[in-house]
């Protein structure tokens, strides 16, 4: 983690960035805040822990991409940051496609902003800016209506079983890395054929590390929300249950219970 210069920009073009690079707060030149035609930063999402707003960044190599930088609500100390980029290390190397070896998670980092020594996350921006207006269309479902009692019971907004089975793939491998897969993890895209990602964070790092019976026993619960709406609860349980380790499908097996429509109870 690094000091880096806050700043302003009006909105510059993205050039030289690979999609799946990952680069680190110690490869970034500065970081700007995108304003609007008000002057003020554009605002794209964000409620509970902090707003999150379109910015630029310049990495030392030269290279710039648009990016979403998180504003927290209470400013994060030295060791909460740590503990957020530790969570986004570790969730990066586990949360891949077996196929391919790509993370699943978004690239980001945390960035402490030079002048105010604020600590904000950096991410991938999911969005598209009009030219006109400067303001950022977000291509990931807004859930800004839910409070912050409401926020770990997130009920879903995922359209089809594909992004549904993906989900509970995802929330499985979370699970996997020893965090717990809390509810409003993953995000649906707008789009709905485009899918989910697992994006918001927030809420696993607060909870920590933690054992598989209590990964497992969160996951079981998050499957269930899942399963909600009428979709085929088989082929979400068999998502997950091809996905687990051994230790997290060992304890899956406890909770599911015998007999439970058409899921595989050895894959």
């Amino acid at each position: 983690m690094q000091r880096v210069v806050a700043g302003h920009s009006s909105g510059e073009e993205i050039a030289g960035i690979k999609p799946h690079d990952w680069k680190t707060p110690a490869d970034v030149e500065w970081l700007r805040f995108s304003l609007g035609r008000d002057g003020k930063p554009v605002e794209i999402g964000g409620y509970a822990v902090g707003f999150v707003f379109a910015g630029m960044i310049k990495f030392n190599d030269g290279s710039r991409q648009r990016v979403a930088i998180k504003r927290f609500n209470r400013m994060l100390s030295d060791d909460m940051a740590a503990r957020y980029q530790q969570t986004i290390d570790d969730l990066r190397e586990a949360v891949v496609d077996p196929d391919t070896g790509r993370s699943f998670l978004p690239k980001m980092a945390m960035v402490r902003l030079d002048g105010t020594g604020e600590w904000v996350q950096v991410s991938q921006l999911f969005g598209r800016r009009d030219p006109q207006t400067c303001s950022i269309k977000s291509k990931i479902v807004n859930k800004n209506v839910f409070n912050n009692e409401l926020i770990d019971g997130y009920c879903f907004d995922i359209k089809t079983l594909e992004g549904r089975v993906e989900a509970a793939r995802l929330f499985t491998l979370t699970a996997n890395a020893g965090y717990l897969p809390k509810n409003d993890l993953i995000e649906p895209f707008i789009m709905a054929e485009k899918g989910v990602i697992p994006i918001d964070i927030d809420l696993v790092v607060k909870a920590g590390r933690q054992r598989p019976p209590l990964c497992a026993k969160n996951l079981y619960q998050v499957i269930q929300r899942l399963c909600e709406g009428g979709f085929d609860a088989a082929a979400i349980y068999a998502g997950a249950l091809e996905t687990a380790s051994p230790a997290i499908r060992e304890e899956l097996d406890k909770l599911i219970p015998e007999g439970f429509g058409q899921i595989p109870r050895t894959l």
